[in-house]
């Protein structure tokens, strides 16, 4: 009967427990979001996240600066010719003032 008294509290908990909202960017939903830091690389204090599988568009790759203890987002690199499913963003890397970044689909 004991082990009883410990599931009540915990069935009432799980019906109350709702998961949290999905992490976005600042124009996305989560759905386009499903291959949000499929990449990410930083280098010199800016944070470089590849989205190549997002399904409206080829590819993103998000540039973040921190400014005190807050990170935000700077602008967004997208390609100029790219095609949904090009996976724009898939492979990323960052250095001297540089930055590469991969298209698989091409």
């Amino acid at each position: 009967m004991r082990r009883i008294s410990y599931l009540i509290p915990l069935l009432f908990l799980s019906l109350l427990w709702q998961p949290a909202a999905a992490q976005t960017t600042a124009d996305g939903e989560a759905e386009a979001m499903q291959g949000f830091a499929r990449a990410v690389d930083i280098s010199e204090g800016t944070v470089f996240i590849g989205e190549p599988a997002n399904y409206h568009q080829p590819g993103i790759v998000y540039v973040f600066t921190k400014n005190g203890n807050d990170w935000a987002e700077q602008f967004q690199l997208q390609a100029s010719d790219g095609e949904i499913g090009n996976n724009f963003g898939s492979v990323i890397s960052a250095g001297g003032g540089q930055l590469l970044v991969r298209s698989s689909g091409c």
